[in-house]
């Protein structure tokens, strides 16, 4: 029996735990062969640059780069197959649809992985791979800059009932295991849910994350310094004081005045 040739993939995505799940589900099909991983944008890209994959597992939202972004970098220097790994909105998927790429929607399971597998392999020698990837970011990029400017409530589902509150109202939110303490002047919001899914759905012009855990309103920072002990604290108007990721330090750097640094 002819041996089936080796497919080349990397995996892209800024949480830990995801790409130890995509790593497990990989284990299941002998003829892909991971060549690397990358947990920020700008790793990413340098990832894809050097190792010329088949095929990209690449998540949407991570911090550097955006996942589109990633892919606007790469896809003339790398002809490859992506697979979207997100927790994005409606009109990126949408977008999927259209132009038959797939995606996984996280949480998934072994089965949708192995379906999105399938329609990726179909995919691999496309003569017109480059011009539909091409296609596909300018098509998403315009449907989601739509629909930001017309999301500016957000449903917020606690135990007790569905609130509706105006995105400029949220200082900022923080996960704790499986929820989310949504924190606005009036009052703080206790929801199930992660990070990523709540990221999906807030505007991503107004809101940054800072941590693993948290996510700040732009507008509500008021400054942030060094700790002394290479870390930092980021303070918000309301008096909050936020741990600041050194690794996102520079994010907030681009996003607010270099003057808000004491």
């Amino acid at each position: 029996m002819k041996k089936r040739s080796s497919i080349t993939a990397v995996i892209i995505d800024d949480e830990p735990l995801a790409r130890d799940y995509l790593r497990h589900l990989l284990k299941s099909h002998n003829d892909i062969t991971i060549v690397g991983e990358a947990a920020n944008g700008n790793d990413a890209v340098k990832l894809i640059t050097k190792s010329q994959p088949n095929l990209i597992f690449l998540d949407i939202q991570m911090p550097g780069q955006s996942g589109l972004e990633v892919m606007r970098a790469s896809i003339r220097n790398c002809k490859a197959v992506y697979i979207f790994v997100t927790a994005f909105d409606q009109y990126a998927l949408a977008a999927f649809d259209l132009h038959a790429v797939d995606y996984l929607l996280k949480p998934f399971e072994q089965d949708r992985f192995d379906l999105a597998l399938s329609k990726a392999r179909g995919n691999l020698n496309s003569e017109k791979l480059v011009e539909t990837n091409e296609e596909l970011t300018r098509t998403i990029e315009s449907l989601h800059h739509n629909a930001s400017q017309k999301v500016k409530r957000l449903a917020l589902k606690t135990s007790i009932a569905t609130e509706i509150i105006d995105q400029e109202s949220i200082n900022w939110i923080e996960s704790e295991a499986y929820l989310l303490h949504v924190h606005t002047d009036q009052k703080r919001f206790t929801i199930t849910g992660t990070l990523a899914e709540i990221e999906a759905k807030i505007d991503p012009a107004s809101f940054l994350r800072i941590h693993r855990r948290i996510i700040v309103n732009i507008d509500r920072v008021k400054s942030f310094r060094p700790t002394g002990t290479g870390s930092y604290l980021l303070y918000m108007k309301d008096g909050t004081e936020l741990p600041l990721s050194r690794r996102r330090k520079h994010l907030i750097e681009s996003r607010i005045a270099p003057s808000s640094e004491k």
